[in-house]
């Protein structure tokens, strides 16, 4: 086997009956088909994930027997790109003992708790850690075990008291168990824990605490011998822990986490080891199951209850779930996980996590913070050309139980897109194992630590054991975002492009599904009313049904720190077309802006694949920092800019291409996207002066206090400039291209590439990137290089149109290119062929059309926006002195 597989000999107690002879039958056949496949083939890069069904040499898996080989592959592939090494197996460290530091028991509820030292040989070198065992002790069955990270800052419990809360956004009622403690000399933390249990809520109660001091005293508590200060709940996951322990697990907390670390004694006792913080974390579970696993574990002077060894889950949020999932694929004794937010790359794999897709990105996670191995950073805008990533991780796990658990706007990186494509990539292992069912993504609303239900993940739990009533909960998986594009070419026959003489609009509505470019453009836009109503889904600022702009932080947007940010700055909210919720940030001291009073130029703003987030952006982007675009633009340039979640992304997931195209078959996402601009252009149009009377401009309602008229600035709309940065440089151009007349410029930052050059698809990802990955385009699907002559593929040469052709058609309103050499979406060759080519068309103009390829990564940050912010001040001074003249 390779480093860090578990030796059948090595087999432990916890590992189920028949998994066992299972890894025996394995151990006798590996070496034959470890034969075959010991010659790897040379990495080729790759945009998509690359495959977990084929060996290194190229070799299809087929079979089970097949695929522990290939496990072991991946396990290689993962510790030497990603994770760092982990010890031989053969010198992995010895348990030795376990000693019990101080327990308790609650006669109330049965509750009981003990605190117990391991103790191992680890190289050579004594390592001892503290773990926290909670349990009820009026269980008569024999307990599971559900894992977890234990940061409390100091060790400990006293007493368990039980707080009944109401969650009025949950809508239920729950009585819950936790321990006190008395904590000199830190008594405001012991009126913290309580409040972040959610036994109390600010403002925080000098009565209340002094009366648990009181309480503390009274019951001896003071008097006690306790060598150090106590503390029980911190910010880690005891409480979820308890939600098991209320549901008969034996919760095993344990130091894998920031605040109480075990991981750094084992990286010290390995020198030679390469392993990083986060699969050494991993390590220090595993080292906890060695202790729990023994028949039945002994602790002088503590009976533990009888403990299921068949039964182990394993939990943890963000960082914690990173370590989660990796110890259940490095550890089988594990049999069901649940990784909540986990990111980068865990959950969300490196290759769409990169800034295209508004990621934690490598660059992120720095060396600085040891999470992985410093290699990992290198890869920054050549995410495609890693040879590990993260589906082989969570691959590792297949057959057992894994459930990946992210926030639909989470704002520290785990993509919802990227997730899918993780389960995407590893749903075939699971189903060559016989076990389709047991990988599940489960979505919930808020943030990245918003709205978390521990109740869902032990439901998860339970589910991996086949416990009775469970047979219906998670029946399939939830991929908003995925394409069936074979589904959808089975209804959609191909059918035969329009010829090259036929004029662009028309050749561009055709691959974008539509007759026409009306049609083409729908449903995004629409006739009618096309002016924002003043009721929508963001609200007025600060209004208590403002939901979505807290969830979105749509108002995140308030500071600047560049130089020339002097002006302040106001969201206001509107809807626009189909009740698409935008919002207008404006260089305005309050919502009313009377200061305002020439028309403002507007800038519309065209987000990534941010799926997660849309147009707001994690970590800064696009946000009120040094690196802030919308914040540039309003408190800098000063001009107005309307930003929107295009259809899938942010707040419209919903409209994601699994909904998308069973609603809009015969459309495209993205025409509906080109659409959405039409419709912010006409809400523009209504906002300049003059227009506000006219019919189409009619919002149709009768204003109220509660819904009061919108108040917009005035809007210069013949001062619009389209800025797109990836997703949105490909949405801007079409837009730019099909209306020309209605914009004064047009920024493209990235994304597009021409569609009919086949050249290093694989690693670019190529016109299936648009037709299939993102499911923007269906019809690019149908033309194909490779095409056989008779089948309803076409060669790439058919693509109607190019962006030549296309960037072209904007000639001569003033356009701006910025294509970094090191786009791993595009082929920089041709895209500098491609406008060179376009650039004829502003004859004497030249000034107007502007092409940069630095010698860069494609990261819209920094020097970036800048180039951004200070193009479009350009552009509009010249339209202002044209204009004068």
């Amino acid at each position: 086997f390779m480093q860090g597989t578990m030796l059948l000999g090595d087999m432990p107690q916890c590992v189920p009956r028949a998994w066992g002879c299972r890894t025996a039958l394995i151990s006798l056949l590996l070496a034959c088909v470890s034969a075959g496949t010991s010659v790897s083939a040379p990495f080729e890069p790759t945009a998509t994930l690359p495959s977990l069904l084929q060996f290194n040499n190229g070799t299809t898996v087929t079979t089970a027997v097949q695929w522990a080989a290939r496990r072991d592959e991946l396990k290689t592939l993962t510790q030497e790109h990603i994770l760092g090494t982990l010890p031989p197996v053969e010198q992995y460290p010895k348990f030795l003992h376990a000693s019990l530091k101080n327990a308790s028991s609650a006669s109330k509820d049965g509750v009981e708790w003990a605190y117990v030292d391991l103790t191992f040989d680890a190289n050579g070198t004594t390592v001892t850690f503290t773990i926290e065992l909670i349990w009820r002790g009026d269980e008569s069955a024999a307990l599971p075990i559900i894992l977890t990270q234990w940061s409390s800052f100091i060790r400990a419990s006293s007493f368990v008291a039980t707080c009944t809360r109401t969650h009025n956004y949950l809508h239920t009622t729950r009585t819950r168990s936790l321990l006190l403690f008395w904590p000199p000399p830190y008594p405001y933390l012991i009126f913290w824990s309580l409040h972040q249990f959610g036994c109390i809520s600010p403002p925080w109660s000098h009565v209340f605490l002094s009366r648990v001091l009181l309480y503390l005293f009274l019951s001896g508590m003071m008097a006690s011998d306790l060598s150090e200060p106590v503390l029980g709940h911190a910010p880690d996951h005891r409480d979820w822990g308890v939600v098991g322990v209320q549901r008969g697990y034996l919760l095993a907390l344990y130091p894998g986490a920031d605040t109480r670390d075990a991981s750094g004694d084992f990286r010290n006792a390995y020198p030679d080891a390469t392993f990083h913080k986060i699969l050494a974390r991993a390590f220090v579970a595993s080292r906890v199951l060695d202790f729990l696993c023994q028949q039945p574990p002994n602790v002088a002077g503590l009976t533990l209850p009888a403990i299921d060894t068949s039964r182990v889950a394993i939990t943890g949020h963000s960082r914690n779930g990173k370590q989660s999932i990796i110890a259940a694929a490095f550890d089988e004794r594990i049999t069901a996980v649940v990784g909540s937010s986990p990111g980068t790359p865990i959950s969300a794999p490196i290759r769409f996590s990169s800034p295209d897709f508004n990621g934690e990105t490598v660059n992120f996670v720095s060396p600085s913070r040891d999470w992985w191995l410093p290699s990992v950073k290198e890869y920054f805008g050549r995410e495609n050309e890693i040879p590990a990533d993260g589906h082989m991780i969570l691959a590792l796990i297949a057959p057992r139980h894994a459930m990946l658990a992210t926030a639909r706007s989470d704002s520290e990186g785990d993509v919802t897109f990227a997730g899918e494509q993780n389960v995407l990539a590893c749903r075939d292992v699971w189903a060559l194992l016989g076990a389709p069912a047991a990988l599940r993504v489960h979505y919930r609303e808020g943030r990245h630590h918003g709205f978390v239900d521990p109740q869902v993940y032990f439901d998860w739990f339970d589910v991996a054991a086949n416990a009775p009533g469970t047979a219906s909960l998670f029946p399939q998986l939830d991929l908003p975002h995925a394409f069936d594009w074979a589904g959808w070419a089975e209804k959609h026959p191909a059918a035969k492009p329009p010829p090259s003489t036929t004029p662009l609009p028309q050749r561009v509505a055709w691959l974008l599904g539509g007759e026409s470019v009306d049609m083409a453009v729908a449903p995004g836009a629409v006739g009618g009313t096309v002016f924002g109503a003043s009721y929508c889904e963001s609200g007025p600022v600060g209004s208590e049904w403002d939901y979505k702009a807290a969830l979105m932080m749509h108002d995140s947007f308030t500071s600047c720190s560049r130089k020339n940010c002097t002006r302040p700055m106001t969201r206001l909210s509107l809807a626009i077309g189909a009740y698409i919720t935008a919002s207008l940030f404006v260089p305005c001291a309050d919502t009313s802006c009377k200061e305002i009073k020439a028309p403002l130029p507007v800038v519309i703003f065209l987000h990534g694949f941010a799926y997660q987030l849309g147009f707001t952006g994690i970590y800064g982007l696009y946000s009120g920092s040094d690196t802030g675009l919308i914040s540039g633009l309003v408190q800098g340039a000063g001009v107005a800019v309307l930003a929107f979640d295009m259809p899938g992304h942010g707040s419209r997931q919903t409209e994601g291409a699994a909904n998308f195209y069973r609603r809009y078959p015969a459309g495209s996402m993205l025409g509906a996207m080109v659409g959405d601009v039409v419709s912010a252009l006409d809400a523009i149009h209504c906002a300049h002066p003059g227009s506000s009377s006219l019919p189409e401009c009619d919002d149709g309602a009768s204003h109220t206090g509660t819904y009061p008229a919108l108040n917009v600035p005035p809007l210069d709309e013949n001062r619009v400039i389209l800025l797109g940065y990836s997703l949105g440089a490909i949405v801007g151009l079409h837009a730019a291209a099909l209306f020309p007349k209605r914009i004064a410029g047009v920024a493209a930052f990235g994304g597009w590439s021409p569609m009919r050059d086949g050249a290093n698809a694989t690693a670019t990802g190529g016109v299936q990137l648009l037709s299939h990955t993102h499911g923007l385009i269906p019809r690019l699907g149908f033309f194909d290089n490779n095409s056989v002559e008779g089948t309803t593929r076409m060669p790439l040469s058919a693509v109607p149109y190019d962006y030549d052709e296309l960037i072209a058609a904007i000639a001569p309103t003033e356009t701006f290119l910025y294509s970094p050499l090191r786009n791993r979406f595009a082929n920089a060759a041709s895209v500098a062929t491609a406008a060179t080519k376009a650039s004829a068309a502003w004859g004497g103009k030249k000034d107007a059309f502007t092409f940069m390829q630095p010698d860069a990564p494609s990261d819209f940050r920094g020097d970036e926006v800048d180039t951004a912010v200070e193009w479009v001040d350009a552009v509009l001074s010249r339209s202002h002195e044209s204009k004068d003249s």
